[in-house]
Order: structure tokens, then C-alpha cells, then sequence
């Protein structure tokens, strides 16, 4: 039972579908041919689930090879800053080595000024030994007054004095260039070490560019496979499309006559509430009844009465869980069935479904006193008394 809302919804509904001109759907009188349209439908639903797959997988390919792009632009930059550090490293060597090598030759020059200062020293501290201490009286003895012998006296001690200074001032000369070079060598052990370390680095990006450049390609061949795959799919697909419109039409023109199975599992069961005017047990006024109410049990399996193309399956206002089947032309006509007030549906829109075909259960959903089928039959959108088409009895 339904109200007046709801039938006009479902006429406007069923309209909508056979003026559109939906697919006709196969007939009885055509069972193999309705085989080879299911077949073809399945087939065309497996290559559309197929494209769909294939086009994630491109996408993710995308993505995929977009995010190792960026990050080899990423190394790319970290290869450039690695590189301009080794070139100022490389400079910076060069250039300790070059002083190393001037502070070097400053040391040799310092050690052989030091050697030379040395040997005057050792030279004189020879003779002196050889002529004996007697010397320095002798020197001092033969002067000829007292200020000569004064003036001999601190010419020697000057003599003396000087000879260390000078000494002292090579030799520390000498230790300031040795500590210079010291230190300059560390300096040089420290770049070559800090050089060291950024080729690996370099090496280490420019192997991980190279790893992704490999990822990149693979991924370029992939998509490469996946748009063929796509290419082939759709080319199938459009040919299922095609063989199923041929099917379709071949059908339309075997169908020469029609008839109805009785809908219900187990039947036939007693008719409530006939086609026509009727006093409405929820409303509580005369209303025209669209259809006919068979009283089955609850959870009763509700067939299809003959082969069709379900068009809509779902909620449907005072219908409640309701089916729709298009059986497509006969004769001219557009023939429709309705099974309304279902407790389970086990079809959905666009399947094709056999004559005795399970397509939900007896409930009691929408406007309904109790569980029972709604069952309609319609003509060119237009509901007529099912009785027409199926025996009821």
C-alpha cells in the first residue's frame, strides 16, 4: 500500500525511463541471447572495474614519479652547495700548501743562518781553545795604558754578548717558523680531512640521485605499460559496448509476444487488495490502488516476473523498499513491473535479471499495514490491472 505521493514519484519515475528510451531488456522467448547480454554486461563492468584500477595505479605512478622529481631537485641543490664547498676546499688547500711550502724554505733559511751563526761561534770558541786562555791576558797585557786595556776589556765582553744574542735570536726565530709550519700542517691535515669528508658526501647524493633517476625511469616504463593496458581496456570496453547495443537490439527484434510468472515463491497466494478504487486502510478515503496486494509471509522470496533490466532499486516514499524492473518494448508498448514494501532487496539498478529470478523479500517497509508484495504492472509508464499479464489465481 502506498500513497498518492508516492505514485506519482514512481510515475514520473518510470516516465523518465521509458521516454529516455533505456535499454530493452531481454525477454523469455530469448534466453540464450539474454545470456550473452548478461555476460557482455558483466564483462563490460569487470573492464570498467579494470580501467579504474588502471588509471590509480597511473595516477599513483604520477605521484610517485612527481615526488622523486622533487626530490632529486632537492639533491640536485644539495649536489650544487656540496660541489662550490669542495671548490673552496680545493682552494684553500692550494693555497696552505703554498704557504707551507714558503714557510718551509723560511725554516731551511732560518736553520742554515742558525748553522752559520753556530759554526762563527763554535770557530771562535775553537781558536780561543787552541790558544788558550792566555790569549785574553795576552790581549789585555798588550795594551798600552789603562783606558786601552778598559777599552779592550769591553770590546771583548761586547764580542761576547753579542755572539749569544745573535744565538738566541736565530734560534727563536727559527723555533716561531718551525711552530708556523707546525701549524700549518695541521691546518692542512684539517682540509684534507674536511675535503675528504665532502666528496663523500658528494658521492653519496650523486648515488642517491642516480638511484632515484633509476626509480624514475622504471616508473616512466610502468606508465608507459599501465597507458597501453588503459589504451587495450578501453578498446575492449568499447567494443563490449558495441556487442552489447547490437545484443540489445537483436533482442528487441525476436521479441514477438510476452507473459508474466507469478512473483511470488511458493504461490499463488490470496489477493487483498485487487487493481482499482479502493478504500485505503491508512488514509481512510478511496484512492486508487495501482496494483494488487498478495498477502505472503514475511521474508517470502519476491521473483521477477519475466526478464528485465532493473532500473531502480531502493527506498521509494510510500512504497518503501521497492523494485522496478523495465522488461522493455512489446509491441510497441513499454512494459514495467513494480515490487513494493520489500524487507530485503538483493538486485541493483542496472542488472539484468532472469523471469523466476530472486530479486528481494515480502516486508512490510513504507505505507503497509502488514507484510505483503505490491506488485504493479505498467504500460508505457501508465499502471494496469496485473491481472492482464499474470494469472493471479
Amino acid at each position: 500500500m502506498r500513497g498518492k505521493r508516492g505514485r506519482a514519484w514512481l510515475g514520473v519515475l518510470l516516465a523518465l525511463v521509458l521516454v529516455m528510451g533505456a535499454p530493452a531488456a531481454p525477454a523469455h522467448a530469448g534466453g540464450s541471447l539474454l545470456d550473452q547480454i548478461r555476460q557482455a554486461q558483466q564483462r563490460l563492468e569487470e573492464l570498467k572495474r579494470q580501467i579504474q584500477e588502471k588509471q590509480r595505479q597511473l595516477q599513483q605512478n604520477r605521484n610517485q614519479a612527481k615526488s622523486l622529481l622533487r626530490e632529486i631537485d632537492q639533491l640536485d641543490q644539495q649536489l650544487t652547495a656540496t660541489q662550490k664547498k669542495l671548490d673552496d676546499l680545493n682552494r684553500q688547500l692550494q693555497q696552505t700548501e703554498a704557504e707551507l711550502q714558503k714557510t718551509t724554505r723560511d725554516l731551511q733559511q732560518a736553520e742554515a743562518e742558525l748553522q752559520r751563526r753556530q759554526g762563527l761561534v763554535n770557530d771562535r770558541l775553537v781558536a780561543m781553545y787552541k790558544a788558550g786562555s792566555v790569549s785574553y791576558i795576552e790581549v789585555l797585557l798588550s795594551s798600552k795604558s789603562f783606558s786601552d786595556f778598559v777599552e779592550r776589556w769591553e770590546l771583548l765582553r761586547r764580542i761576547a754578548e753579542n755572539d749569544a744574542r745573535l744565538m738566541r735570536q736565530t734560534q727563536a726565530l727559527r723555533d716561531a717558523i718551525a711552530a708556523k709550519k707546525e701549524r700549518i700542517t695541521e691546518q692542512k691535515n684539517q682540509i684534507a680531512a674536511l675535503k675528504a669528508q665532502v666528496a663523500a658526501t658528494k658521492a653519496t647524493l650523486q648515488s642517491q640521485v642516480a638511484a632515484r633517476q633509476s626509480k624514475v625511469a622504471q616508473l616512466n616504463r610502468d606508465a608507459e605499460a599501465y597507458r597501453q593496458a588503459l589504451d587495450e581496456l578501453e578498446a575492449s570496453s568499447k567494443q563490449v559496448t558495441q556487442l552489447l547495443q547490437h545484443l540489445q537490439s537483436e533482442f528487441q527484434r525476436q521479441r514477438t509476444g510476452f507473459g508474466m510468472a507469478y512473483p511470488l515463491e511458493g504461490g499463488p497466494y490470496r489477493v487483498t487488495s485487487p487493481f482499482g478504487r479502493r478504500w485505503h486502510p491508512i488514509l481512510h478515503e478511496y484512492r486508487m490502488h495501482d496494483g494488487v496486494d498478495l498477502a505472503a509471509p514475511y521474508g517470502t522470496k519476491i521473483l521477477a516476473a519475466e526478464d528485465g533490466r532493473v532500473v531502480y532499486a531502493g527506498w521509494m516514499a510510500g512504497y518503501g523498499n521497492a523494485t522496478v524492473i523495465d522488461h522493455g518494448v512489446v509491441n510497441g508498448k513499454s512494459i514495467a513491473t513494480l515490487y513494493g514494501h520489500q524487507s530485503a532487496i538483493y538486485v541493483h539498478a542496472g542488472q539484468i535479471v532472469h523471469r523466476g529470478d530472486a530479486i528481494g523479500a515480502v516486508g512490510s517497509t513504507g505505507q503497509s499495514t502488514g507484510p505483503h508484495l505490491h506488485f504493479e504492472v505498467r504500460v508505457n509508464g501508465v499502471p494496469v490491472d496485473p491481472a492482464g499479464y499474470v494469472n493471479l489465481r
